[in-house]
């Protein structure tokens, strides 16, 4: 396994013993001719939803760019496209893979084992998924649009540096990561990704990802706690029913209110560049205030009732930590690990009532007013659904890594397979096939029934392609393969007398 993942280069500097039987190497990548090679077992196996995926993988470039990442070995190559499709198409962990693999034609006809898999994600390193970074941001258009969201995903020890205690977006009382990912709003493909411990908050991720995208137009929603936007709300001091200088939008039924804001970033190239058309967006809903301070008044109750059933009760608390986040608006006192008092934290208090009501918006690049913004960050629907693709289909909701090497191995697979999975939906539901598939995933099952049938000595071939499985391939663009397009006029002469009242098809006849 140690050799198939070297370069090609690397592996002709091998010289082996005269009596080793080497001739498994001479169908290895870099040593073998071009193109893709008959793959070694025989009989027919599913192969229609693994070749629309090979398709678009080659159209879109995301085939070109892996080869060039891994300097055109392609027998690594093979093993990212299966690990990547894997989770999309079956839902299953990685320990059924040999299985599927037996039943599928996949781009890696040799079983990922978990020992391989292993070595296989622990050999990609950060320099590959930087590379990767760069060579799918060069295929962006000049004016791409690119919107900036994170999530946090859940994990249930503690085994990497980056899991820490924070406020989880999941709403589950687990120690989580900060996933951030960069999604071309034109181009409907993530673009890069970065993971940041839990603990971290936005404000501080925001400059690493302005710096990565050296000049893009960018659209994020920040939190209104960050400095520079919460002091834009402390200067509206206090007001009844709405701030003064906002104006009304009767479409959005929202108040709003835009800052130009200097703003000074490093660039990847190391100089400092002045982000003066950098925007705040600040928009305030007043039936949101009212619903927000009530919650906030449950909430310090219930924490109130619970800390007073602690203190009487005079048990020894497990994890006092825990204790202490899950009552963030009281301070406690906790001896020999008993709670012996707490008080109402009250300038938190006042704080978080401050920003009740306002959600803001940061544009950088952009010259659009508060309402064209916002219009514009509505389109990040496509991004929810990403993550959402993230933690459902691809079976990424929480953390199964060891090892520091081996999640940046998993995350870039998982970036490989989120790319497909993206332009899949984005597809389906820009042409007709969203009137004949409920979900993306439809498409995906309407091909699975086509097989590849290989027999000893020959190539492979496919099974026809008919119905909906012809504009599947019209709707991607994609050609169907020679021979597998089905023909149905008759060639047989039609006799003399009165015409027949339908067309005289195969079908028909």
């Amino acid at each position: 396994m140690a050799f198939r993942l070297l370069e090609p280069k690397e592996r002709k500097k091998f010289i082996f013993p005269e009596d080793w039987d080497t001739s498994a190497i001479d169908s290895m990548a870099g040593l073998r001719k071009p193109g893709r090679q008959p793959q070694k077992r025989h009989g027919d196996r599913l192969y229609g939803d693994i070749w629309l995926l090979e398709q678009i993988a080659e159209k879109i470039g995301l085939l070109k760019d892996i080869l060039t990442v891994f300097n055109s070995n392609n027998e690594l190559v093979d093993m990212v496209l299966t690990l990547a499709m894997y989770p999309y198409l079956s839902k299953s962990s990685f320990k059924r893979l040999p299985r599927w693999q037996r039943i599928v034609r996949a781009p890696c006809d040799e079983p990922l084992t978990a020992s391989r898999i292993t070595r296989l994600t622990q050999h990609i390193s950060t320099m590959h998924r930087d590379e990767l970074f760069r060579l799918r941001a060069r295929r962006l258009g000049k004016d791409a649009l690119c919107a900036v969201d994170s999530t946090s995903q859940s994990a249930y020890r503690r085994s990497l540096t980056d899991i820490r205690w924070r406020k989880n977006k999941d709403g589950r009382n687990l120690p989580h990561t900060n996933e951030v990912v960069v999604y071309s709003l034109t181009d409907h493909q993530p673009i890069y990704y970065r993971t940041f411990p839990g603990n971290m908050p936005d404000c501080h991720t925001f400059p690493l990802i302005v710096k990565k995208l050296d000049g893009r137009q960018l659209i994020t929603a920040e939190p209104v706690g960050r400095a520079l936007i919460s002091k834009r709300i402390r200067d509206y001091g206090d007001f009844a029913g709405k701030p003064k200088s906002m104006t009304f939008d009767r479409d959005s039924k929202i108040y709003c209110e835009q800052f130009k804001e200097r703003y000074v970033v490093e660039t990847a190239r190391k100089t400092p560049r002045h982000a003066d058309r950098l925007r705040i967006n600040l928009f305030f809903d007043p039936e949101t205030r009212a619903r927000q301070i009530k919650e906030q008044d449950i909430e310090v109750t219930c924490q109130e009732e619970r800390l007073t059933y602690l203190k009487s009760a005079e048990e020894p608390i497990d994890d006092p930590e825990i204790v202490k986040i899950q009552n963030r608006y009281f301070k406690l006192k906790i001896d020999n690990g008993r709670l012996t008092d707490f008080k109402l934290d009250e300038k938190k208090l006042e704080r978080e009532r401050l920003l009740h009501g306002f959600f803001s918006l940061l544009t950088l690049g952009l010259d659009d007013d508060a309402v064209s913004a916002l219009k514009k960050y509505r389109l990040r629907d496509e991004q929810e659904k990403y993550f959402e693709q993230m933690k459902d289909q691809m079976g990424f909701a929480t953390q199964d890594n060891w090892s520091e090497d081996g999640k940046t191995g998993r995350l870039f697979i998982l970036f490989v397979g989120l790319i497909l999975a993206s332009h899949v939906r984005h597809i389906w539901r820009s042409s007709k096939l969203s009137t004949l598939f409920d979900s993306s995933l439809g498409v995906l099952d309407e091909m699975r029934c086509i097989r590849a049938i290989a027999e000893p000595g020959k190539q492979a071939t496919m099974t026809p392609f008919v119905s909906d499985q012809l504009k599947i391939c019209e709707a991607f663009g994609v050609e169907v393969p020679s021979g597998c397009r089905p023909s149905y006029e008759s060639k047989r002469i039609h006799k003399r007398g009165r015409p027949r009242r339908f067309p005289l098809t195969e079908e028909g006849s």
